[in-house]
């Protein structure tokens, strides 16, 4: 009995002393001052809706001790450490920057546990409406007040005397004065917070512009050494602007191959009447006065350089044209028949560019060295500059490279390498040239030469004016009909057949028309050997028009029969596929030029009598078409007799003849006799 008493008591004193020191894990309670364990702080987001300071609560219940940490100076804490329950004062001072600002606070307890309060504060703002540009008639007296929208002081200034400014709380008042310059004038109004950290502003830009009183009319003096300057008063503004005489002469043209650049080849020699042109770029200040309003009213001159000085730009060739109307028109009474403005032809600038005949050889237009005569890629901070701010080239002309790219008249074309005297460029095309380089760009030669659509705008294009000759349209040295049959145009080129004008299934010069394989009539999905109609789908299994016994069965058959003459089926009357005579007859006799028609790449293809056709390079079609636009391909109605599975055809890679798979998709180009 005493033994059994005595376990009974062992046992309970060793329940009772894991209990209380909760070394048994799961199924025990744990101590009552850990479950009785509380901390809490509220709220945990602060928001400041303004950059004023303020004041806010925060509420701590816990039965702990705690501290509270921040790293900001612009938040102070009331209390930063304490036990139980507590009332701590967050007082936040005014945020004097552009930008929000945000601290996080740790406040821990005893224990350990963590609670985050974040705190955001407003940023300074200022608004400031209207916000259109203000244009103020030219009599005093007339104002305009703006109302500001801001949560701190502000000041207000302008860049120019004229006008004067009353403020007077949330609104200010700006007056202008009597123009009497002659000239309209502008100015900037400034408005700027007060108080703000250091290196940081907050401002508002309000241009300002005022019109003048002055008359229209145009003044124009002639120097002896041939120039010519005008002063041009119209639309409220002046301008005044210099035309540069450049004797003519003969010089060489663009560059050899091997120097790089397609574009640029062949060197040509070049022969050119005396003309003017345009000290400078056309300028802001003179665009203004002929036309009235920027070049687009979707874009603004502010943001690539505005000013009377600063050239024209986002004008399109199109929008060149306009301007030369209404200059001509204002100009008249100073032009005569043989004298008017225009754009110079490509020739003519490369000729000014290059220094005319006192060129000194420069790379660039007036040296060597590309930071001395141009705002290009590496000095222009990718945007316009004043004009005349660089030296000018040997015949005093500035910009000529850089600053912005600079439209002529003519087409985009390759160069020809035959001599020339006054060129003008084709009659036709898709783009138009454009020379100089720009602020944009490290490549800025003088012969670097590029095309772009005339009703192209970019924010680095503008022009430079000519004075000179009015420029005939080249006479169309390609007539494009000499007579029908059935309907189809065909073209005596002084050849032993007339040719057609079109390729089978074209409706135009330049379209590419339908693909046909050697022999069939119809057009197809898939063009390969399994699919070919005169074989048994090899390219050894031919099955008619054959002379070898070992690609299929020999009929000797050599030219197409009029069935199989897509050509003739398709057109009728005294249409046929040409042979293989008259494909190198073409290829012998007639001159080739690389241009466009109907927006597409071909051969301009011109007989000794001066006719000519156009040859689209419409490509091939086998398992898909492949390069159309680079090169061409058109069938001969002739069979390859060493190769049976070839037939002969022309070819544009290099521009002659040669064999070709049978079942290839080529273009077809009829010819007829010659009447």
């Amino acid at each position: 009995m005493k033994r059994t008493a005595y376990f009974l008591i062992s046992l309970l004193a060793l329940l009772t002393a894991c209990t209380d020191k909760n070394d048994f894990g799961d199924g025990f309670e744990p101590s009552l001052e850990r479950k009785n364990y509380h901390f809490k702080v509220s709220p945990t987001d602060v928001v400041q809706q303004t950059s004023t300071g303020g004041t806010h609560q925060l509420t701590i219940t816990t039965n702990d001790t705690w501290t509270a940490t921040s790293s900001s100076t612009w938040m102070q804490l009331s209390q930063r450490e304490g036990s139980g329950d507590a009332t701590v004062t967050m007082t936040i001072g005014d945020n004097n920057s552009i930008h929000e600002r945000r601290d996080t606070t740790i406040f821990r307890s005893g224990h350990q546990t963590e609670v985050k309060v974040v705190t955001i504060q407003a940023a300074r703002y200022l608004t400031v409406s209207p916000k259109e540009d203000i244009t103020f008639p030219v009599d005093g007296g007339t104002s305009q007040t703006f109302t500001v929208d801001t949560d701190g002081s502000y000041d207000v200034t302008s860049s120019e005397s004229w006008l004067t400014i009353s403020q007077q709380g949330n609104t200010f008042t700006v007056t202008a004065t009597r123009n009497d310059s002659g000239s309209k004038r502008k100015a900037l109004i400034t408005v700027a917070m007060i108080g703000m950290m250091v290196g940081e502003n907050y401002e508002v830009e309000l241009p300002v512009e005022q019109d003048s009183v002055a008359s229209d009319g145009v003044f124009a003096l002639e120097f002896d050494n041939g120039d010519i300057s005008f002063s041009l008063t119209k639309n409220n503004t002046t301008a005044s602007f210099t035309m540069k005489m450049v004797y003519g002469g003969t010089f060489q043209m663009g560059r050899a191959a091997s120097d790089g650049g397609n574009d640029e080849t062949p060197v040509h020699s070049v022969t050119l009447s005396s003309f003017r042109i345009g000290e400078t770029e056309v300028t802001q200040d003179l665009w203004y006065a002929v036309m009235g309003k920027s070049p687009s009213s979707g874009y603004k001159w502010e943001y690539r350089g505005v000013g009377n000085d600063y050239p024209a730009y986002w004008v399109s060739w199109d929008d060149c044209q306009e301007f030369i109307t209404e200059l001509n028109t204002i100009c008249a009474s100073y032009l005569n028949n043989n004298q008017h403005f225009r754009l110079p032809t490509e020739a003519e600038w490369e000729y000014a560019a290059r220094g005319g005949n006192k060129s000194k050889g420069y790379r660039y237009s007036g040296s060597n060295d590309i930071g001395s005569v141009a705002w290009y890629g590496g000095n222009s901070g990718n945007t316009t500059h004043e004009v005349k701010k660089k030296q000018p080239n040997e015949l005093g002309l500035y910009d000529m490279t850089g600053n912005v790219n600079e439209w002529c008249y003519d087409w985009w074309s390759d160069y020809s390498a035959g001599a020339q005297t006054d060129p003008v460029g084709p009659r036709e095309g898709t783009h138009r040239v454009y020379r100089g380089g720009s602020f944009y760009n490290t490549e800025c030669q003088i012969i670097y030469r590029r095309g772009y659509s005339p009703d192209t705008h970019w924010d680095d294009f503008g022009f430079r004016l000519v004075l000179g000759a009015p420029l005939e349209e080249p006479a169309d040295p390609y007539p494009t009909t000499s007579g029908l049959d059935n309907g189809h145009e065909w073209v005596d080129l002084g050849l032993s057949v007339c040719w057609a004008t079109t390729n089978v299934g074209a409706s135009k010069p330049g379209d590419y028309g339908d693909y046909y394989a050697w022999g069939e009539t119809s057009t197809k999905s898939t063009y390969d050997w399994s699919t070919y109609k005169y074989c048994n789908g090899s390219y050894d299994s031919m099955t008619k028009y054959c002379t070898i016994s070992g690609y299929g069965t020999v009929d000797n058959k050599t030219v197409l029969e009029s069935s199989d003459d897509v050509a003739q089926m398709k057109w009728g009357g005294g249409w046929r596929m040409p042979s293989l005579e008259e494909l190198e007859e073409l290829k012998e006799k007639c001159k080739w030029e690389w241009t466009q028609q109907d927006e597409h790449n071909g051969y301009r293809v011109t007989g000794p009598n001066g006719n000519s056709i156009f040859l689209p390079a419409a490509g091939c079609l086998d398992s898909s078409l492949s390069g159309a636009g680079s090169y061409g391909y058109y069938w001969s109605r002739t069979l390859d007799e060493s190769s049976p599975y070839y037939a002969r055809g022309l070819g544009f890679t290099y521009i002659g003849t040669s064999y070709y798979n049978r079942y290839y998709g080529f273009g077809v180009r009829p010819v007829r006799f010659s009447e």
